[in-house]
């Protein structure tokens, strides 16, 4: 298989024009030409030699070929199917705000998790996304939307840590002066608490801020609905944490919580809650539950303002994201569910 355009960093550039025998500056253009300007074909680098963009169309794989449908909520979301192949069929979201514009991208197709309130894990699992195909997903859709991306959330078809060398390459690339120049405070990575990887992303010194999916703060009910609570208990990790607080506390850090009713929605929850965001000067994203599996149910609007008032008694930063998208299966936990993907991506996939 061909390399993807997109995957290649400058110095990976510098290196292949030197084994090709060309000078080192058509290394800076090709990768201004491809993250900058986000081209979609070799003919659109004007100041790269004919015999140089046809080496570049026949020796990499470059984006067009995938077939795209996309759905717009009520709200202005616009949720993005992108399939790189038939096994290959992700979903990334462009979340329009005030101000600002915030894109959630995909690192899985699938999941290779399952947590029990969410949707992506119950599909088939499709492997995992190379930096270019993440990076598609980011100018594509601002090609589509001829708007400039602000904030990327990695928070959508799978765990960005089970993909971990791809993801951060991706944000170093989106985070490049050379190219889009999004800032390292607005990229953020969103996991379920692969312990390897937290611990080698805080080593490497990585500036993106860091959102940690907890969702339930007693290791009971976290392993009752994240499987990955049996792998890597929420103790361990935390024990992890604590050696990098200090650099934890000059990052953004955040704790991801879906609130289920009558389940982590108690005033111990909160408490528990409270008391760890204040350890680590974190704040608090709130989720209600979108879906309904297994027997679980969302929780109504007096109850997410009761667990948030008890949060905000407790002193901590705390908002209900609410998540936009739901009219379209794409707020959180939600993508690959619901009659109208379904019947969207078998049309992707004849």
């Amino acid at each position: 298989m061909k390399t993807h355009i997109y995957d290649f960093d400058l110095a990976q550039w510098q290196e292949y024009l030197r084994t090709k025998g060309y000078p080192a500056y058509r290394a800076r253009q090709i990768f201004e030409w491809l993250h900058r300007h986000m081209v979609s074909s070799p003919q659109e680098c004007h100041n790269l030699p004919t015999e140089l963009r046809q080496l570049l169309e026949e020796e990499f794989h470059w984006p067009g070929g995938e077939e795209i449908r996309s759905l717009q909520s009520s709200d202005g979301t616009v949720k993005f199917l992108i399939a790189f192949s038939q096994r290959k069929v992700i979903e990334t979201v462009w979340l329009p705000y005030p101000n600002r514009q915030s894109l959630c991208v995909s690192v899985q197709a699938g999941c290779s998790l399952n947590c029990r309130f969410c949707a992506t894990g119950k599909i088939p699992f499709g492997g995992n996304l190379t930096t270019g195909e993440i990076l598609t997903q980011f100018y594509l859709t601002q090609r589509t939307m001829q708007k400039k991306v602000t904030n990327v959330v990695f928070m959508g078809m799978g765990e960005p840590f089970y993909n971990y060398e791809a993801t951060i390459k991706a944000a170093f690339l989106m985070h490049s002066t050379l190219g889009q120049s999004v800032g390292a405070r607005h990229i953020t990575i969103s996991t379920a608490g692969v312990l390897p990887a937290v611990e080698r992303f805080y080593q490497e010194k990585n500036p993106f801020g860091l959102a940690l999916s907890v969702h339930a703060v007693f290791p009971e009910k976290r392993r009752e609905i994240m499987d990955i609570e049996k792998k890597y208990p929420l103790q361990d990790l935390l024990k992890v944490l604590r050696q990098y607080r200090d650099r934890i506390r000059k990052n953004r850090f955040t704790f991801e919580y879906i609130m289920i009713r009558k389940f982590n929605m108690y005033r111990e929850d909160a408490q528990k809650l409270a008391e760890l965001a204040r350890e680590f000067r974190a704040k608090i994203n709130l989720i209600p539950l979108h879906t309904r599996f297994y027997g679980m149910e969302p929780p109504s609007e007096e109850e997410q303002n009761l667990f948030f008032k008890w949060l905000y008694e407790e002193g901590v930063l705390a908002r209900n994201r609410r998540s936009p998208g739901k009219d379209i299966e794409a707020a959180c936990g939600m993508l690959a569910a619901g009659k109208l993907q379904t019947n969207l991506l078998a049309s992707l996939i004849q």
